[in-house]
């Protein structure tokens, strides 16, 4: 089976259906609690390219610019953590 969403892709592989490619932070509860374990461990998840699209940026809400800034800063901070 295939499934184009992460957290789908979770389930399945928590119900036994088979194994996925999850991101830590999908599944580090599931593996702390045995419900699931890792596999492959020399295989590796692609970088993804994240985008935000906003029409103006001459009228973008304050709530919208501050979120766009907390993800780029938790994502930077991610990259310099390694």
């Amino acid at each position: 089976m295939t499934a184009t969403d992460i957290v789908i892709a979770r389930e399945m592989a928590v119900a036994g259906i088979g194994i996925a490619m999850l991101t830590h932070a999908v599944c580090a509860g599931d593996v702390k609690e045995g419900r699931l374990e890792q596999t492959l461990p020399l295989v590796t998840i692609p970088p993804v390219t994240i985008s935000a699209t906003f029409l103006e940026r001459r009228h973008l809400p304050r709530r919208v610019r501050a979120f766009i800034d907390l993800i780029a800063e938790a994502i930077h901070e991610k990259s310099a953590a390694g």
